[in-house]
């Protein structure tokens, strides 16, 4: 499996994407190239045997302390809290349910600790649709107070699951 730019990948291979979400079939297609290219947020995909398998995007955000459900014993301050948004992830509809997601997951994380050590970010967050909660509760992700699905996970609890997984 290879990680790849956006950049990298051909038109043709980004307009046959299809993971049984059309927003997020179109957001490939139409809007992530130009969105990567202008900064508003950096997208990944997945190739397995040079196939297009999944993609992610990443973005900078914040979370307003009251959107929290509570803070968990977790010092937080009352001002918005720095993260890194995984602002989309979809797997191809023939690769779904075969350890892809959990791969891009998985790459997703680690490009997000690779830019903690140059930016501020606390929390990783992602607005989860309804089909895909249990995917990112099962990985830890705590659901936040605001009314849309939007989860979120310490950034340190996933340093220290990589620091366990790698001894």
């Amino acid at each position: 499996m290879i990680l790849k730019s956006i950049n990298e990948v051909s038109e043709k291979a980004l307009n046959s994407f299809l993971c049984g979400n059309p927003e997020l079939d179109r957001f490939l297609s139409k809007y992530a190239l130009r969105n990567d290219q202008n900064g508003y947020g950096k997208t990944f995909v997945l190739e397995d045997n040079n196939v297009l398998v999944g993609f992610f995007t990443l973005c900078s955000s914040s979370i307003k302390f009251e959107e929290f459900p509570t803070t968990n014993g977790h010092s937080l301050p009352r001002y918005p809290i720095p993260c890194i948004r995984i602002a989309r992830l979809a797997v191809e509809e023939r690769f779904q349910r075969k350890g892809y997601g959990k791969e891009l997951l998985k790459q997703a994380f680690l490009k997000i600790i690779d830019a903690s050590t140059t930016v501020g970010v606390r929390l990783i967050v992602v607005d989860a649709k309804e089909i895909s909660k249990k995917f990112y509760e099962k990985y830890g992700f705590t659901h936040l107070k605001v009314d849309k699905p939007s989860y979120y996970i310490l950034l340190q609890t996933v340093i220290e699951a990589f620091k366990e997984t790698h001894q």
